[in-house]
């Protein structure tokens, strides 16, 4: 399984080689929203980032993707009927099935597997997707407006319990390779 060395970009975690974490080759954030939210909050996410819309995907047309003026799309939305909202990752491999079998020995429980898709729950419930990597490797740029400066949208929450945090945080380092920092609080 290939290794990635630490990059020179430093919003990206630095990860720590090993022959059986997955090569994580791009990430992309899912906002889920249900119906009733899901249109203003396309258009909340499109101004925000300056971006333009793809074609809507799915069998419900419950997919987008936020199209970024420069660099890869990093940022999708996503239907969700009356389910509640929320976000997710999608974890762009090069082989989705093979990275599922080290996620679920990890702990993770896998949830669904469409073609080139598998939906997995971290041990402490987060859902996440394991995609396949089309060959994305290019950030946007910060995007600037003239009520709220410069943006870019980089990062992402995962709002852990406490009980599980310590197995959460540990299946993360082994099934990513990154290292752990902790914050500090001011």
């Amino acid at each position: 399984m290939p290794v990635s060395t630490p990059s020179s970009t430093p919003s990206r975690p630095r990860r720590i080689a090993s022959a059986v974490t997955v090569n994580v080759r791009w990430l992309t954030a899912f906002i889920d929203r249900p119906e009733d939210a899901f249109d203003e909050a396309t258009r909340f996410w499109m101004q925000v980032t300056n971006s333009g819309l793809s074609e809507f995907r799915g069998e419900a047309g419950e997919f987008v993707t936020l199209i970024p003026q420069d660099g890869d799309p990093y940022l999708r939305v996503q239907r969700v009927g009356d389910r509640p909202g929320g976000c997710h990752l999608d974890i762009h491999v090069d082989d989705p099935g093979e990275s599922a079998a080290r996620a679920v020995d990890l702990g993770a429980v896998e949830q669904n597997r469409l073609e080139g898709v598998v939906g997995l729950r971290s041990p402490a419930g987060l859902s996440f997707c394991l995609v396949q990597h089309h060959g994305e490797v290019s950030r946007p740029a910060p995007v600037s407006d003239a009520s709220a400066g410069r943006t870019l949208v980089d990062q992402l929450c995962l709002d852990i319990p406490p009980q599980p945090y310590e197995e959460e945080c540990r299946f993360w380092h082994s099934f990513t390779g990154w290292e752990r920092i902790s914050a500090r609080r001011r």
